[in-house]
């Protein structure tokens, strides 16, 4: 049996949360959610996951200083990081592409889309670590 995987969504609206997973768990893949950073943080200290997307504005920790916090962990500094938001200034934009985010994704998302993303991530992530075992 195989592990399917584990992707870490991370937002302060439940619904959305929902409806993220859905789709995703439909997929095979098995979701866990967070409200914000610092759920984020605890699930990401007892769980393996091989992917997170987490949305910009939230209480509490915010969506940069998130991806600042699983930068600076060695563990996690290979876990594909997207960043989901609503906003679609350029400077915010620019400003996650600078911080090193793997992908954008703007709400409201098309299923079919982020599947395609975590998709592509996941595959890209999985022949870096092949190609490190060499």
């Amino acid at each position: 049996m195989t592990v399917q995987p584990s992707i870490l969504l991370v937002d302060d609206n439940p619904d959305l949360l929902y409806n993220l997973s859905l789709p995703l768990e439909i997929e095979g893949y098995q979701t866990l959610t967070a409200k914000n950073g610092f759920e984020a943080l605890d699930i990401l200290k007892s769980q393996k996951i091989d992917l997170i997307l987490s949305d910009i504005v939230m209480p509490d920790m915010d969506g940069y200083e998130l991806y600042n916090q699983v930068r600076e962990n060695l563990a996690w500094t290979n876990i594909p990081f997207l960043f989901l938001t609503g906003c679609l200034l350029d400077s915010e934009i620019r400003y996650g592409k600078e911080l090193g985010v793997d992908d954008y994704l703007v709400k409201p998302v098309k299923s079919g889309h982020l599947l395609s993303v975590v998709r592509g991530k996941l595959k890209r992530c999985q022949q870096l670590s092949e190609h490190q075992t060499l």
